[in-house]
């Protein structure tokens, strides 16, 4: 195999896979990328055997062939070199050289046969749909995905279709047991699929939103038996999703939280920041008191002081202490994009709502916590 491919261009595709491998894989050809040249065109393969990466490169093919190497160790090379274009020849015993300018450099390849084979694209449901869209969806739920890998099921998104009273739409979930955000965005009426409900992984998520972030546009999206492929241009993203059974999400959406209090959004997150710096580090607890026209945040803690601060809010209802943790307020409020934000409560042991009120289709839930 011989090519000469344009810097940039390899850098791309390079930089893709970087994040794809596993630093400490068990697998040695796990850490290569594949790659593979034929007519015009040379392709870069990466995977963990959870995440695949394929990406389209234009180049200028001699000889077709594959072959795979180190992905880190060529990507490093490639990005010191001060010249526009790069040559990569495989030499015999799977040595790969690759050569620019007066610069020339050998690394150890592997055959490409023992390379895992990624899944077919063919998807059984597959459309296409704004990636800012997506990119916006999964901004607002995936800082909800749980870490305990004893519960495996809530380590991705939840990624489903539903039948609305304003049509089809498209929804995800994120939960962590201790919160739950949900996103939900109207779909085109020519888009005709469902998805049941599907688990995306937390390394999918977070391809799949550097991959809508790329570029403008629509992405192909396709699910097949446990993956789902999404496709941009020269870029296809292969993510093998969770086999697991997601839990009743919505049987932790309060129906009764009837005391609802309205702030500003920038006034709250600069008060909670303020008053979460006494907090402790394990648990960032705060309380909020309700009070008519006021919301007042305070922090109580014994080995540093304390610390409190009101905040102008629209509420006429009953008094009313609770305690959460700050943290996950001030998450919720950095991806809203409205000037107001609306709390919804029962009771001082009961879950919070919260919305904004020019976002429709978004909601947060957070469970209370207990404060000395």
């Amino acid at each position: 195999m011989q090519f000469t491919i344009a810097k940039e261009e390899l850098l791309r595709g390079l930089a893709r896979a970087q994040s794809v491998i596993e630093k400490k894989s068990t697998l040695p050809i796990l850490s290569n990328v594949l790659v593979e040249a034929s007519g015009s065109v040379v392709t870069l393969v990466a995977t963990d055997l959870e995440v695949g990466v394929k990406s389209l490169c234009e180049a200028v093919v001699e000889t077709e062939g594959s072959i795979t190497v180190n992905a880190k160790k060529l990507f490093e090379i490639c990005k010191e070199l001060d010249t526009d274009e790069i040559h990569l020849k495989v030499l015999p015993n799977d040595w790969v050289e690759i050569s620019s300018g007066a610069f020339s450099s050998r690394l150890v390849g592997l055959s490409s046969e023992d390379y895992p084979v990624l899944p077919s694209a063919d998807a059984d449901v597959q459309f296409a749909i704004n990636g800012a869209l997506v990119g916006e969806m999964i901004d607002k739920t995936q800082f909800a995905i749980s870490t305990n890998e004893t519960r495996y099921y809530l380590n991705g998104i939840y990624f489903l279709t539903a039948e609305t009273d304003a049509g089809k739409t498209l929804r995800l979930v994120a939960t962590d047991g201790h919160r739950l955000n949900m996103c939900e965005k109207p779909l085109p009426a020519e888009i005709d699929f469902s998805i049941d409900g599907i688990i995306v992984p937390k390394k999918g998520v977070v391809e799949l939103r550097k991959l809508v972030s790329e570029a403008e546009g629509d992405i192909s999206l396709g699910v097949k038996e446990r993956t789902i492929i999404a496709r941009r241009a020269d870029v296809e993203l292969i993510i093998r999703l969770i086999d697991g059974e997601y839990p009743d999400y919505q049987q932790v959406v309060p129906k009764n939280n009837d005391k609802v209090i309205t702030c500003r959004l920038d006034h709250l997150t600069r008060a909670l920041r303020r008053v979460a710096v006494m907090a402790t580090e394990l648990n960032k607890g705060v309380r909020l008191s309700l009070e008519r026209g006021a919301l007042e945040i305070s922090c109580n803690n014994p080995n540093l002081g304390t610390a409190e601060e009101r905040v102008e809010a629209i509420y006429d209802g009953p008094g009313l202490e609770i305690g959460f943790n700050a943290r996950y307020i001030l998450d919720v409020l950095n991806v809203m994009n409205s000037e107001d934000v609306l709390l919804e409560l029962a009771d001082s042991l009961s879950p919070c709502i919260m919305r904004s009120p020019g976002e429709v289709g978004f909601l947060a839930v957070i469970m209370p916590m207990r404060l000395e």
